[in-house]
């Protein structure tokens, strides 16, 4: 068996299916067994929706998985027929509890009955394919594929072999053979050359670096550019209050120097809010004039 991403090719078992109409809502169809690849369906795909992925777009392409796609809904199976209505293709997670599960099973069978069976991946995770070639079918030994399936292709299927990642803790495109195997996947579902796909997410990786380092420079100089304003702007402030305590201070005195003669207990009043609110001069002349006028003064100390 080879091991790289496949498109499943072969002869048509049963009527003729009628193929998928452009602008399908999902690239692919995620099927699965919950209990065995409940960690690897989802990195595969968030995977796949990153694979390439245009640094304008949300994701390169859009895959179903129940758990992520299905919304709280009564009918469940109509929801799930719908969406493999929706899909292109059709990824099966291989394993031994694929191959027992109800759900599983009607999944394939549907794709089988009504889809293509050329856009059906098989993405090996657990247990074996073993194909026959006189019987040109699986024969003897497998145990990974669900019943629908026996008997539906015309020739042997190359697929993918993820035995090895079920055992692994962190799936994601940074993870080299996991990258290897996700490439040849998408290859499959964008419909080109694993080579030619593997570039095009090398530039779109340097692309988005390049993007990001620029928005970090932008960010840092914005950021910057407010610190200083934001200090430019705390100066002026302060420069604001000094002025206005200043002008303040210089009003109250002249108050003061106005009364020294005919009221000095309110030129001294004057005065010492001259002072409080500004030590400038003039406050500090007049409440010593003040001061000096008043009788009740015993002595004074300059210091």
């Amino acid at each position: 068996m080879g091991h790289r991403a496949v498109k499943l090719g072969g002869q048509m078992v049963g009527r003729t299916r009628q193929p998928l109409m452009s602008g399908a809502t999902y690239k692919a169809f995620i099927s699965y067994s919950h209990a065995v690849d409940g960690k690897l369906a989802p990195a595969l795909q968030a995977a796949l929706h990153r694979f390439a992925r245009p640094w304008n777009r949300v994701r390169a392409l859009r895959a179903f998985r129940d758990q992520t796609d299905l919304a709280a809904n009564p009918g469940l199976w109509s929801s799930i027929e719908q969406a493999l209505a929706d899909s292109e293709f059709f990824i099966l997670l291989a394993s031994l509890e694929a191959a027992s599960s109800p759900w599983v099973a009607r999944e394939t069978a549907y794709w089988r009955r009504e889809r293509e069976m050329s856009k059906l991946l098989i993405v090996l995770t657990d247990g074996a394919l073993v194909w026959d070639p006189a019987a040109r079918d699986f024969g003897e030994g497998t145990n990974a594929l669900p019943k629908p399936l026996q008997g539906a292709f015309g020739e042997e299927p190359l697929y993918v072999d993820l035995r090895w990642a079920r055992h692994e803790d962190h799936l994601s495109l940074n993870h080299p053979r996991f990258r290897d195997s996700v490439a040849n996947i998408a290859a499959t579902l964008h419909g080109r050359g694993k080579d030619e796909l593997v570039g095009e997410d090398v530039r779109q990786h340097r692309r988005t670096r390049r993007l990001v380092r620029a928005g970090v420079a932008t960010l840092t100089a914005l950021t910057l550019a407010a610190s200083s304003l934001a200090g430019w702007a705390v100066t002026e402030r302060r420069t604001a209050i000094f002025q206005r305590d200043q002008a303040t201070s210089r009003q109250f005195a002249a108050l003061a120097v106005a009364d020294l003669e005919r009221r000095p207990d309110r030129s001294l009043l004057q005065s010492l809010a001259a002072a409080r609110v500004a030590d400038t001069p003039e406050a500090r002349s007049v409440l010593l004039a003040g001061l000096q006028r008043d009788p009740r003064l015993l002595a004074f100390r300059p210091a």
